[in-house]
């Protein structure tokens, strides 16, 4: 199993040059009570997004570096947001965060084959 890892920004980043921002956009589930989520920050260098909201818009907005999502949820799954920025021409890097799985390789072969060109990986986390 490949272990992927994510970017943290320290509090400081905003006192960086623009060049040398990173951003990351996490894509979640919007919450059943909200009427389609909101973007907002969540840490320095971190914004989050409802993944009905991912669009054009949005990464025009954010400017992301690196996009973060769960590997399946209710709504959605990796492969839907890969498509979705495989689309959008979008060329950061993207990954999917999940538990260990048997078989990560399946799945990493299923984006490269829908979404030639897309930075795509899994990023495994123990809860």
């Amino acid at each position: 199993m490949t272990q992927g890892t994510i970017i943290g920004l320290d509090a400081s980043a905003k006192d960086r040059p623009a060049a040398m921002r990173r951003v990351v956009l996490v894509i979640c589930e919007a919450d059943e009570n909200e009427d389609g989520g909101t973007v907002g920050q969540i840490g320095p260098g971190f914004v989050h997004a409802g993944f009905q909201q991912l669009g054009a818009e949005l990464l025009d907005s954010v400017k992301p570096d690196m996009i973060l999502s769960p590997l399946i949820c209710r709504s959605f799954d990796c492969v839907d947001v890969a498509q979705i920025l495989a689309g959008l021409g979008y060329r950061g890097t993207y990954r999917a965060v999940t538990r260990s799985l048997p078989a990560p390789g399946v799945i990493r072969r299923e984006v490269a084959k829908l979404c030639p060109g897309l930075s795509f990986d899994l990023t495994f986390i123990d809860v």
